[in-house]
């Protein structure tokens, strides 16, 4: 049957996976080997509780049944994430559970776009970023993500008439989509090993001689193989991800008089299964104890410091504020940044106990002055300042 399609499916070209498959076919059958780069799945098992838990939920008949909406522990465990990572309360009604992050963005212009609505999409991008607009009849307006600028977008190159006429604007990082520049297998067990220790190193202002690293979850099962070991010690030493010496970081650490040591953990229940424990030390005796998560992707974040839990990633230039939890400590800091004309990212309070030690993490999208660190040494009540550059 001659059937005539809608207009608009001749505005879509075939999916890059799809391509990418049929690509990968042609040459297979040429008797070529492969190695297959392009959506990148696992390949190794999940956890053995998450298939335990998956087994157990598929022989549970309640689990059959219709769900109309969220469950409230999931609800509840959002709006925290959102609350203690960005500053951002949310209503329940501003929560919706979704198949896929590519559901999800091909659907949202639907309730927020009208025909001829501008909308800024990102170039490089994924294609459904264009996609979604396009099927709700909206006029996409590109803009570049240049290496200069990290594959951040320069929100001043965007004139003002495109920025105060778009209904949204749709962002991800370059490296959410190929990934870290890395040595080792696993984005996961070594480029975020290696960021993780190397945040350590940067927060600890002093050299270091003993690095003790406490592995939990996944990490612990599989530091070895995934060559996490190599990578965390070789953050510790101040490699970047992409540095070849990591492969060599053991003899490296030997040369350099660097003591390390390993402990397995497999018992201590954590939040991510990408945990490690950093405690570092130099020769006076001075301590440093940091937790690190690796996210994936070789992102990681910093959830705890001296045994005093704190929450930020890395990604912005950051200053960590040791203080006693006294009144006014937050004005102080506050007209710090503000005479140095400091662009506050997010700024968040953690303390141990009322009165007791506290972390104030401030960061920023900009570099952050040195002279702004020696200002705020002399405030009273300030103990300690560590200072992480972009």
């Amino acid at each position: 049957m001659d059937y005539q399609f809608a207009d608009r499916l001749e505005k879509f070209d075939s999916g890059i996976f799809a391509l990418l498959d049929e690509k990968k076919k042609e040459l297979m059958a040429k008797g070529k080997k492969i190695y297959n780069l392009s959506i990148g799945t696992p390949d190794f098992s999940p956890e053995p509780h998450v298939m335990k838990a998956v087994s157990e939920a598929a022989l549970d008949p309640e689990n059959y049944k219709y769900s109309i909406t969220e469950l409230p522990e999931l609800i509840e465990a959002m709006k925290n994430h959102y609350y203690t990572r960005f500053g951002v309360s949310l209503d329940e009604a501003e929560i919706m559970a979704v198949y896929g992050s590519q559901e999800g963005i091909a659907h949202i212009g639907l309730p927020l776009i009208n025909p001829g609505d501008k909308v800024l999409v990102p170039n490089p991008g994924y294609q459904i970023f264009g996609i979604g607009p396009f099927l709700c009849e909206a006029e996409l307006v590109p803009y570049p993500l240049y290496e200069s600028n990290h594959f951040l977008p320069d929100l001043e190159a965007i004139p003002d008439e495109i920025s105060e006429a778009a209904k949204f604007m749709e962002y991800i990082s370059a490296f959410d989509v190929i990934g870290p520049n890395m040595i080792g297998p696993s984005s996961s067990h070594t480029a975020g090993a290696v960021s993780m220790a190397l945040m350590a190193r940067k927060m600890f202002n002093k050299t270091i001689t003993k690095v003790t690293f406490t592995l939990y979850g996944s990490f612990a099962k599989t530091y070895r193989g995934h060559g996490t070991d190599r990578a965390l010690l070789g953050g510790t030493l101040g490699f970047q991800t992409d540095d070849l010496r990591i492969r060599d970081a053991f003899a490296i650490a030997e040369q350099e008089g660097l003591d390390y040591t390993y402990r397995i953990d497999g018992k201590t229940e954590v939040k991510h299964p990408n945990t490690a424990d950093i405690l570092l030390e130099s020769a006076d005796g001075d301590q440093l104890l940091v937790r690190g998560e690796s996210l994936g992707g070789g992102k990681i974040r910093i959830a705890r410091i001296d045994h005093i839990e704190v929450d930020f990633t890395g990604e912005y230039s950051t200053l960590i504020i040791r203080h006693q939890d006294k009144t006014g400590m937050v004005v102080h800091i506050a007209k710090c940044l503000a005479d140095h004309n400091v662009n506050i990212a997010f700024m968040r309070l953690f303390r141990e106990e009322k009165g007791g030690t506290a972390f104030m993490v401030v960061e920023s999208d900009e570099t952050i002055p040195t002279e702004l660190v020696r200002e705020m040494e002399s405030i009273e009540n300030v103990e300690d300042i560590m200072l992480i550059q972009l």
